[in-house]
């Protein structure tokens, strides 16, 4: 799709140029947001889900389910990523 709007930017309306700016930046923050994830709720994974294998991508779902005790920023940075 990148490729596609790149070839065909002169035809392209104003609306659409800006559009994709602002959805761009936003798949750049998510995957950032996603990355962070990892880091910012490690302790609460360790603490929460203790039987969850490091990098099998259970903590989140368990974190989401489990107690209301989560950390702030493990919180925010689950919210930023899209896991809810």
């Amino acid at each position: 799709m990148k490729d596609c709007l790149y070839r065909n930017q002169d035809v392209l309306s104003a609306q659409c140029k800006n559009d994709y700016v602002q959805a761009f930046d936003a798949i750049q923050k998510r995957v950032a947001a996603r990355s962070a994830v990892t880091k910012l709720c490690e302790r609460d994974v360790a603490k929460f889900c203790a039987g969850i294998q490091k990098g099998s991508g259970q903590a989140v779902d368990c974190l989401l389910a489990g107690p209301r005790g989560v950390s702030i920023n493990c919180n925010k940075a689950i919210s930023e990523a899209g896991y809810r």
